[in-house]
């Protein structure tokens, strides 16, 4: 005799519905995994290899591996945005590995990846708060656009460059969480985690 793949009472041939719960046997296994999911999966672990890869340039370019330009020994000049730089690179590479671990359980259906990335979600927004005035800070106050009044215009439009690559980070980064904070809490992922989480 065949199980109701919900509540997993047994079920009777001849009829349509699971008596305990009431479920149609003939509905879609919610269980299988959203194409949404896959995507919000496998976006994540690509983002997470790539902010290894962010971390790994910054550390170069911190330690003079790799030569930063006359704009970055400036910017780098500012005490609050080098502090601000050690933090993201320590937080930053704790958050891109916990994407890649939760964008494999994703691709897995485990719940506990899904309710941890809307925890990362969540911190992402908040970190953009915090970066955008960070960014405001060091770009307008301080040393760093003191010192390019007095720099070449090259050094100038590499200050301009900079800036609008860390704005378009700072708004774009909530946004990006947003739309996948909404992809996840969708009911036919909802319940598809929820499936999961009874059969396993």
């Amino acid at each position: 005799m065949a199980t109701c793949r919900y509540c997993g009472a047994q079920l009777s041939d001849e009829i349509e519905y699971c008596l305990k719960c009431g479920r149609s046997k003939s509905q879609r296994a919610v269980g299988k995994r959203p194409k949404q999911v896959t995507i919000v999966a496998i976006l994540q672990i690509v983002s997470g290899v790539l902010g290894l890869l962010g971390i790994a340039v910054a550390i170069s370019q911190l330690t003079g591996v790799w030569r930063p330009s006359e704009a970055q020994r400036l910017l780098y000049s500012d005490s609050v945005w080098w502090a601000w730089t050690i933090i993201g690179i320590l937080l930053g590479a704790m958050v891109a590995t916990a994407w890649i671990i939760v964008g494999v359980g994703l691709l897995q259906m485990r719940p506990r990846a899904r309710s941890v990335a809307l925890w990362l979600l969540a911190y992402s927004i908040v970190m953009a708060v915090i970066t955008l005035f960070v960014t405001i800070k060091v770009f307008f106050i301080g040393p760093f656009p003191v010192g390019v009044l007095y720099a070449s215009k090259e050094v100038q439009g590499e200050r301009f460059l900079m800036f609008s690559g860390n704005m378009c980070s700072v708004l774009g980064s909530p946004i990006y969480a947003v739309i996948l904070f909404i992809v996840l809490t969708r009911k036919t992922v909802v319940d598809a985690f929820q499936a999961n989480r009874r059969d396993g």
